[in-house]
């Protein structure tokens, strides 16, 4: 591999080379290199960067992973290598991801998910976040050509916490750097295993989109988790597969698309009706979540969490259903936690013929209250789909009784 000796001759080529136009065929070279093999161009690429790069990374000592050769070539592969692409743009994105990263205390940030075994779910924001961006990596799960995977559940997503101002904006990025960064970790140490650039297939999963995840509070939203990813993390997605797209999808295609790189819209597959066996296409059955026809039993993030306390009821089109709960004496406090496996229900909770609380029309909730009186009774929760003569609908739920 060439050196970085500054001498005068490899700075005028490096300088040279940056700033020339590339060809189809050097492009195409430049795309999938095998690093542990590199051409000659391809090396002389790296080497050019790294020289390029060395006053930004010099700014931010302690963020060693971004100086890796596959965070580089994430930059010079998405930003480069496109159409209308150049050397130059990607390395002014690649200074402004560098100074982002040292703004956010990125270096930490990593530092911690590597001590902490890199688990997202105990991390600041997480349960400010989740229910706003429901997402899972399957770094240990591949699909048949070795891609990681990634889940988003846009369409089961609750803007709650952005609607009401208990997710604030500075909140939301640490989080989404937080996030970025472990699966940055992950997919780069199998890409210095493999010695290829690894990249992730993703399912983004639609059902229950509507109207209210693409007004503006969830639009801003998307949009900013969007653009940090584009700038400042490129390059982790390999192929994006749409699901469940209902009749808000193209309302919310037509305003996410604009937002999205070039090179990220042409990676968008759009599944049809049966897109199980279009999923089990590209994934073998034991890598793929039940709930999209494989054999892999892992709960979804945006569901009621697996476990021996859920349980599951079909609501039929146009019906209801009963579930009676008995309650003893000493247990004054009743949990109600659910999520419809598509579409949305309304849930009515009562005791003693008095209704206690209701959720209208959501495809998940939760809720809590407080049992009158002192004796034995009997909550009642009401499953309702009256509202609808299309679709009945399966619900989990799980529930609990305590002491006040």
């Amino acid at each position: 591999m060439t050196s970085l000796a500054s001498d005068e001759d490899d700075v005028a080529r490096w300088t040279a080379l940056l700033e020339r136009a590339l060809t189809d065929a050097e492009k195409e070279e430049l795309s999938e290199p095998d690093f542990a093999n590199m051409t000659p161009l391809q090396a002389d690429v790296l080497a050019a960067f790294r020289f390029a790069m060395q006053e930004s990374f010099d700014q931010n000592p302690a963020d060693v992973n971004f100086r890796s050769t596959y965070r580089i070539w994430r930059f010079i592969r998405g930003l480069a290598l496109t159409p209308k692409g150049s050397f130059q743009q990607a390395l002014k994105h690649m200074r402004d991801a560098c100074a982002f990263r040292k703004e956010r205390n990125a270096a930490a940030i990593s530092a911690e998910l590597v001590e902490t075994q890199m688990k997202l779910e105990n991390t600041p924001y997480h349960d400010l976040v989740c229910p706003v961006y429901p997402t899972l990596f399957l770094s240990n799960h591949l699909d048949k050509e070795g891609h990681p995977m990634v889940i988003n559940q846009l369409g089961m997503s609750d803007p709650t916490n952005l609607v009401e101002g208990k997710l604030t904006d500075d909140e939301a990025i640490e989080y989404f750097v937080r996030m970025a960064e472990m699966r940055f970790l992950k997919v780069d140490a199998m890409s210095e295993e493999r010695q290829r650039l690894v990249r992730a297939l993703i399912i983004q999963d639609l059902n229950g989109l509507s109207m209210k995840h693409i007004a503006s509070g969830p639009r801003r939203f998307i949009k900013m988790f969007i653009n940090i990813m584009s700038n400042n993390f490129p390059e982790i997605m390999y192929k994006i597969c749409v699901i469940n797209a209902p009749w808000a999808f193209t309302a919310a295609w037509a305003l996410v698309k604009p937002l999205l790189p070039e090179r990220t819209v042409k990676k968008v597959v759009i599944c049809g009706a049966n897109y199980k066996s279009e999923l089990l296409n590209l994934i073998d059955a034991e890598n793929l979540l039940v709930s999209y026809g494989g054999t892999l039993d892992i709960a979804l993030p945006a569901m009621v969490k697996e476990g021996s306390d859920v349980e599951s009821c079909y609501v039929p089109r146009g019906d209801s259903v009963i579930v009676e709960v008995p309650i003893a004496a000493e247990q004054r406090r009743f949990c109600l936690e659910y999520q419809c496996e598509s579409g949305d229900a309304t849930v009515e909770v009562s005791c003693g013929g008095n209704i206690m609380n209701t959720i209208t029309r959501k495809e998940r909730g939760k809720c809590t209250v407080l049992i009158p009186g002192t004796d034995d009774a009997t909550v009642v929760v009401k499953f309702d789909n009256t509202f609808s003569w299309v679709h009945g609908k399966t619900i989990l739920y799980k529930y609990h009784a305590t002491l006040e």
